[in-house]
């Protein structure tokens, strides 16, 4: 028997174990394999991961597979308005159009005239103290600058991913050799870029002649990159740099935020994302109630648009073709933008239907026609969509006569929601929406207080309905900011002294304010600014009520 053992011991540390090995090995290369089978440019190494798991408090962990690439899935269950991450933007730099009034360090609003301006570069900073805080960076990024100052009109790519760039690559000259608790330019490197399907297109030849010229501002030291590393970081900037705004959503500046690119995008989302006042960090919160291992999406687009425009933006934004349910066809708003009401008017029979016909969200894709479920009436697919186009291009047209005068644009707007193909359509649907948001935006532009409201609540109404998911509420800043205007046009309204219904009225515009600030709370948090403009309406709302 003991020498048995001995065999069986010899063997398995022996050949046995070799060929274990051996087995183990082939399997390792055949994941290994089928991750680069999965997409070349996706990396999933340990950096990546710690990042995550670092900034979202271990919330979220990363993931890869064939169909989702690289994702972040969620390791416990959490409540719609949580926070999910805490990226830490690698750097950021102010909008064009707002490089005479924000700080190029904290990106705080400065008066005009006011502010301390670099004397070599003319950058604005809020005061010295900032200037001084931006150190030897901006020592590095001001001599650059000055540089890029004297080739104005040299370069083809826009000028504030050119400061985004020139931002990069100063913080990665001064920073050290990369550790894993700390957000370095490998984070970026880590990025995905699509070079592979631009390698050999023009866009990406004009970026290296543009690297070529950025690199030759730098001063020459060791380790600096090549024009196509420079090309490639102008794309990843292109693909997965965030748009930064204020606490009133105006879009100030550009940022790169490592670990938030890291989340796939969804129409169907799940997560929203805002800023900390300067944008120091991109904060993501959960848009409705989240389970333990759901996938972490945001919307990358506006989601409440038509499946093919969407779909067209991700495509040649992004590309990469959306398959989530609402582009699916599944579940989601994307049936009501298209739907109609069955039969609205009296027929020769008298009979009338004011049911809703609800297309498949593919359209006449392997649909020939839809059946009203309440009478069973049969309409033909290709009739819904000639009465959908035919009241798309009344609405394109009204809306071209308002941007050249408002009051005829209104006039026009107004008979296109009281014509037949408007009758037809479904109350939630698209084009309803858009044609109170312009009637909303005439009656701004023209001063009527009084119809305002009437506008925005029918908008309202129709948004609000686009957010039950089934049976599930989502939550946006979107709602939370068409709610604050319906609440704030009220109260315009009330103070016009033009209005009979004063209590009511004052009533209806509390209960939106009350909309706002619950949407605001979760998608911005409770301290937000976002917030405290919504108290700030609350307050005055609740002294006239008394």
């Amino acid at each position: 028997v003991g020498s048995a053992a001995a065999m069986r011991r010899g063997f398995l540390e022996g050949p046995g174990k070799r060929r274990t090995e051996e087995k183990k090995a082939r399997e390792g290369d055949k994941r290994e394999q089928e991750r680069e089978e999965i997409d070349p440019e996706i990396p999933a190494c340990a950096r990546a991961r710690r990042l995550l798991s670092l900034e979202s408090g271990g919330l979220l962990q990363l993931h890869i597979d064939r169909r989702y690439g690289r994702f972040a899935r969620l390791s416990r269950s959490c409540q719609a308005g949580s926070v999910l991450l805490r990226s830490e933007n690698y750097c950021t730099v102010v909008a064009d159009d707002h490089v005479n009034d924000i700080c190029s360090h904290c990106m705080k609003g400065i008066d005009r005239g006011g502010g301390a301006r670099c004397w070599r570069c003319t950058t604005l900073f809020c005061e010295e103290a900032c200037l001084e805080a931006a150190g030897p960076q901006h020592t590095l990024e001001c001599s650059v600058l000055c540089e890029r100052q004297r080739s104005k009109g040299r370069l083809l790519t826009d000028d504030e991913t050119v400061r985004l760039v020139i931002r990069s690559l100063s913080r990665k000259l001064l920073q050290a050799e990369a550790t894993l608790d700390e957000i370095h330019f490998d984070n970026i490197a880590e990025l995905l870029c699509h070079d592979s399907k631009l390698q050999d297109s023009s866009e990406f030849q004009h970026r290296v002649s543009d690297a070529r010229i950025i690199l030759s501002w730098f001063p020459p030291v060791p380790g600096s990159p090549t024009p196509q590393e420079v090309a490639r970081l102008m794309l990843r900037i292109k693909f997965n740099a965030h748009p930064i705004t204020n606490g009133s959503f105006k879009r100030i500046g550009l940022g790169i935020f490592p670990s938030a690119c890291m989340l796939n995008h969804a129409c169907n989302y799940n997560a929203v994302y805002s800023f900390v006042p300067g944008g120091a960090e991109l904060i993501v919160r959960a848009a409705r109630d989240l389970k333990e291992g759901e996938q972490i999406f945001y919307s990358y687009v506006d989601p409440f648009q038509q499946r093919s425009a969407r779909m067209k933006l991700i495509r040649e934004g992004y590309f990469f073709q959306c398959a989530c349910e609402w582009c699916a066809g599944t579940s989601g708003p994307e049936r009501y933008f298209n739907s109609l009401v069955c039969n609205p008017w009296p027929d020769c029979d008298g009979h009338k239907c004011e049911a809703a016909i609800l297309p498949d969200a593919n359209g006449d894709e392997g649909q020939a026609v839809v059946i009203c479920d309440a009478c069973k009436r049969r309409h033909p697919i290709t009739e819904m969509n000639a009465l959908n186009k035919s009241a798309e291009e009344m609405l394109e047209s009204a809306l071209e006569t308002m941007h050249k005068d408002a009051t005829h644009g209104q006039m026009k707007l107004s008979k296109f929601l009281e014509s037949k193909e408007a009758q037809k359509l479904h109350p939630y649907h698209l084009l309803r929406y858009q044609a109170n948001m312009a009637l909303a935006v005439s009656c701004f532009t023209l001063g009527d207080v009084r119809m305002r409201p009437r506008y925005l609540r029918v908008a309202s109404d129709i948004l609000a309905k686009w957010h039950e998911v089934d049976g599930s509420r989502l939550f946006s800043i979107q709602l939370g900011s068409m709610y604050l205007s319906c609440g704030t046009a009220l109260l315009q309204y009330v103070r016009s002294g033009s209005c009979s219904d004063k209590s009511n009225l004052i009533s209806e515009a509390i209960l939106c304010a009350n909309h706002a600030h619950s949407q605001f709370e979760v998608c911005c948090g409770e301290n937000s600014l976002a917030v405290k403009q919504v108290d700030c309406l609350l307050g005055t709302l609740n002294r006239l009520a008394l």
